[in-house]
């Protein structure tokens, strides 16, 4: 048709979908725009590797999130319609694919009914559920009292974690005896804002240079 691909390196490389899901204000967003960055820092260093994002658009957009975020701004709230985010990665002898980071807005997860709609989890590679640690009971007193600065997500680990193992079990044919290939991660967000020095058991949770 004459029309340039979203991604240029659709059908050249193997698709890799990767779902990140977490609740509202959990800081989806903030952690893609780091996360792309952080991996592309890395890949790089393997000699002769490629690693960029596949879209002009996609490009310009991460370049001004970054540049936002380096001056201390914050960035917009995921758009209502989902993001595919395409990182084309190319390592000599390693993993050579188009990798799809999925980004749907937070408040899809609040709801059995929105999150039941999610279809073909067994053909992603991988899920990132964020977790926003101020929405947990452990540290909910201090998040109160700093709830302006925080924003600590309003929907609790619990409902989004749960809504996550009533939606595989209904993907799954005989979920009680098969088990969800799916590798997950559980990233714990907002991790340079943890209380450290007046909650001592978080110290582990973070590295050096955050504390």
């Amino acid at each position: 048709c004459g029309r340039r691909l979203l991604h240029s390196s659709l059908g050249q490389l193997r698709e890799w979908p990767i779902f990140v899901m977490g609740g509202p204000n959990v800081g989806k967003t903030v952690f893609l725009a780091q996360a792309i960055r952080r991996v592309s820092e890395i890949l790089s260093r393997h000699p002769d590797a490629s690693v960029r994002l596949d879209s002009e658009q996609q490009q310009r957009e991460h370049a001004e999130q970054l540049r936002l975020l380096d001056s201390g701004q914050r960035l917009a709230k995921t758009a209502e319609v989902m993001t595919a985010y395409g990182l084309a990665v190319r390592v000599p002898k390693g993993l050579r694919a188009l990798v799809y980071l999925f980004d749907k807005q937070g408040e899809y997860f609040e709801k059995m009914h929105d999150f039941g709609k999610m279809q073909g989890i067994q053909g992603l590679h991988g899920i990132l559920l964020l977790v926003d640690p101020f929405s947990l009971p452990a540290l909910d007193e201090y998040a109160t009292r700093l709830s302006a600065q925080l924003q600590p997500s309003k929907a609790t680990f619990h409902t989004v974690a749960s809504n996550l193992i009533l939606a595989v079990e209904q993907m799954l044919p005989d979920s009680q005896n098969q088990q969800c290939g799916v590798p997950l991660a559980v990233v714990l967000s907002k991790a340079d804002a943890l209380p450290v020095n007046t909650h001592p058991f978080l110290t582990g949770l973070i590295e050096p240079d955050h504390a």
